[in-house]
């Protein structure tokens, strides 16, 4: 369906004057910013906050096309703007309103936990939400302009739309695996600037250099922000780039003393972090009578939750496995096989060899998480 729609935009294309085509086209590049964005927003609430805050993203999509809808329903005045001048103003909109968002996430001290007994925190939360619908506000008034502007082809715009969207949805998991969430975001407010350049063409504002070099720059500027973001990212040492609550496991490994981060790395589905020296001490269900001092560990963090360990000694020194819950099974059928789904920092893994497992099979969901247990941990 996809490919139907264009090969058919494409030939209907070759008919449009190249101010249309223009517009057609910013349509198409703004609808895939928004997904973009969108896609982003998930794992950024994911990550900063807890996962059911992810699923405000469609509400916040609602609410933005919804507003710029009545506006323009209010508003009959906004009808009247030209649609390419409606159009560069849409993505330029988006573009602040991308960045506005991002740093009142990042600035704003929202805490959900508190929300119950702090008057405070409804307003944050207010601002908190309101700060995320902007840039789908500009996004929906310049789509909503061109289907009220252009009724005859209409058509065109909503197969612009549609096939924008796609594409938004096809580049989301790569500009996350890319940059993570700082470089997806900010990949989506410069797709948008770049809608709202390409619709003005040689008119207007892009006639003056000194408009043109700015613009011109602050793309530059941003993609080689994006490329620097890539290669933290692609090298193991990627920052979080953005305030987590105070509540999740990592802002408390963040606190410990001493605590580094020995790793972290984005990829399409999931932020990793590795930390050293932040208390990580977890050997589940290990008896009370177990008296020696547990072995050094590391700890694991997926999207910002909890650590969970990387027991760093070899299966022949890990004593405590013998005082483990699991080593019942082992005890009860010696030199068994074992199957470990999702093992983690691999501390099952680690007890299936020290109880003398004849085989251990593994399912790994991500494999980033594999990634960052050979990357921090030695060779033992």
């Amino acid at each position: 369906m996809y490919f139907a729609y264009l090969v058919a935009f494409s030939v209907q294309s070759k008919m449009m004057s190249d101010i249309f085509r223009r517009q057609i086209f910013s349509v198409g590049i703004l609808a895939t910013a928004t997904l973009l964005f969108e896609s982003a927003l998930t794992r950024l609430l994911a990550v900063a906050q807890f996962y059911h805050f992810a699923f405000l993203v469609v509400s916040l999509a609602l609410l933005g096309f919804g507003a710029s809808g009545t506006l323009l329903s209010v508003f009959p005045r906004l009808r009247s703007i030209p649609l390419s001048r409606a159009l560069a103003w849409s993505g330029i909109g988006f573009a602040v309103g991308v960045g506005l968002a991002y740093g009142v996430v990042n600035w704003l001290p929202f805490d959900s936990y508190s929300i119950a007994w702090e008057r405070r925190q409804i307003f944050y939360f207010i601002l908190y939400y309101l700060s995320l619908t902007i840039p789908f506000l500009f996004s929906g008034m310049g789509i909503g302009m061109a289907l009220t502007l252009v009724k005859k082809r209409s058509n065109l715009v909503y197969a612009a739309n549609l096939i924008g969207s796609a594409l938004g949805a096809i580049l989301a998991p790569a500009f996350l695996w890319l940059g993570g969430v700082p470089g997806a975001v900010l990949m989506s407010a410069l797709i948008a600037l770049l809608a709202g350049i390409l619709v003005l063409g040689k008119q207007s504002i892009l006639q003056r250099g000194w408009c043109r070099w700015a613009f011109l720059s602050l793309l530059g500027f941003g993609l080689l922000a994006f490329c620097a973001l890539t290669v933290g990212n692609l090298g193991n040492r990627a920052s979080l780039g953005m305030a987590i609550s105070p509540y999740k496991g990592l802002a408390h490994a963040q606190r410990y003393p001493g605590s580094e981060r020995r790793f972290g790395r984005w990829n399409a589905i999931s932020r990793v972090d590795v930390m050293a020296s932040a208390g990580t001490r977890r050997l589940p269900g290990l008896s009370y009578a177990y008296g020696q001092n547990p072995p050094p560990q590391l700890g694991l963090s997926v999207d910002a939750d909890a650590l969970k360990p990387i027991t760093l000694v070899t299966p022949e020194d890990f004593d405590a496995a013998a005082w483990m819950p699991e080593a019942l099974a082992f005890s009860l059928k010696p030199g068994g096989n074992a199957l470990i789904i999702n093992p983690d920092g691999g501390l099952g893994v680690l007890q299936a060899l020290a109880a003398g497992a004849d085989q251990v099979t593994t399912i790994v969901e991500n494999p980033l998480l594999r990634q960052a247990v050979a990357e921090t941990a030695p060779k033992l």
